[in-house]
């Protein structure tokens, strides 16, 4: 059974098999090779005798090359193939030694054969090897050793091929696991944040009915719209500007519902941002707390500003509001962080990793300012959200 992996529920194999069969492409490639190395030995051979007062044509130089090693590359199969089947690597590398030297020498014995019958064909220089018994001796001891060593340059670089093919494989399969494993993380970070943001607008509802029946029963019906739209993008880790800011409008109506005219919202987007692609929800929480801990509180109500510019090739979100402010430092640390806050960053650093920030701080004149910084997220800058 192949070694395998469980990630998210899933059972993903790791293949981690022989050299793989050579295709017809890598054969093309082989002959390529060849022609190219004989056609470099045909000119060593044609300049050599020339130099040496020799008279060698150069069609006979490169014939003789060309039959040479089209020799090798007729029986390269023979190595390969050796090498697909009895790695050098495995628990049994001592017996697939032996297999190869048995191997390496038939390689050999097979090479002087062709070449020797080849050699009849063309005629040989020397009248002393015009016959099969002269020049298969002759042949095999001139290069018997240069053979043997061609057939381990065979299976070394299809070792060395294999080994490049299993490291890109588990190289792209690490890569898949490890894109698996964000989208399974941001998954549960949304799914955390859901059921926060439903309990909240619930108990929101259960607190007006108290008041305001009527105001309750529109606020559970824009409530049902606002979860409609949610679930349409759910599966989505990105959406556009627009499409946020459609949704915050939604939440938004809901919480004017239960605010009334203690709420005041301005928006303040530029066209040619809004189809820029932002994490989903990523506003909801900031909002919700400058509602929760900012306007609340306060009896004057408050207002909430949401804005985006771009810094050169970044984004910046802002939800900004007029309140009580960040709680004060006790005991020299900052102030725990709510769910939704701590989810926001969370999501901003798997999906950008240093790309990305989120900034509460105090305005000067009262109230908090959220900020979030999507660096390389403009078009044009080289990097997309």
């Amino acid at each position: 059974m192949p070694p395998s992996v469980n990630v998210i529920g899933r059972t993903l194999p790791l293949h981690v098999a022989g050299p793989a069969p050579i295709r017809w492409k890598s054969w093309a490639v082989m002959w390529g090779l060849w022609t190219t190395v004989a056609i470099a030995f045909a000119c060593q051979f044609y300049v050599a005798n020339s130099q040496l007062g020799r008279h060698v044509p150069w069609s006979t130089a490169l014939i003789r090359s060309l039959a040479d090693w089209y020799v090798f590359g007729a029986i390269s199969f023979l190595p390969i193939e050796m090498a697909r089947r009895f790695s050098l690597d495995g628990g049994r590398w001592k017996l697939h030694l032996l297999l190869h030297l048995g191997a390496g020498a038939f390689f050999s014995v097979a090479y002087v054969s062709l070449r020797s019958a080849i050699g009849l064909l063309h005629g040989w220089p020397d009248p002393a090897m015009n016959s099969l018994g002269a020049s298969l001796p002759r042949i095999f001891f001139m290069t018997w050793h240069f053979n043997f060593l061609m057939y381990w340059v065979l299976v070394g670089a299809s070792h060395a091929l294999d080994y490049y093919r299993k490291f890109r494989e588990h190289h792209l399969q690490a890569l898949e696991l490890e894109r698996r494993l964000m989208e399974a993380k941001l998954h549960a970070l949304q799914m955390q944040l859901n059921p926060h943001f439903l309990f909240n607008s619930l108990g929101a509802i259960a607190e007006l009915m108290h008041r305001d029946v009527k105001a309750a029963d529109r606020m559970i019906t824009r409530l049902g719209e606002l979860l409609r739209t949610s679930l349409d993008s759910s599966s989505d880790q990105t959406v556009s500007l627009r499409r946020e800011i459609e949704f915050i409008r939604r939440y938004l109506e809901i919480e004017q519902t239960r605010f009334g005219s203690r709420l005041e919202v301005r928006y303040e987007l530029p066209e040619d941002l809004l189809e820029c692609q932002i994490p989903n929800l990523i506003l909801q929480p900031l909002i919700e707390n400058a509602l929760k801990h900012g306007i609340e509180p306060l009896a004057r109500g408050g207002r909430i500003d949401i804005s985006a510019r771009r810094e050169s090739s970044d984004l910046i979100l802002e939800v900004a509001d007029n309140g009580r402010g960040l709680p004060e430092v006790s005991m020299g640390r900052p102030p725990r962080e709510g769910i939704g806050t701590s989810n926001s960053r969370a999501r901003l650093r798997e999906l950008y990793g240093n790309r990305a920030l989120l900034e509460l701080t105090t305005q000067p004149g009262g109230g908090v300012l959220a900020r979030i910084r999507i660096s390389g997220a403009l078009p044009g800058s080289g990097t997309g959200a």
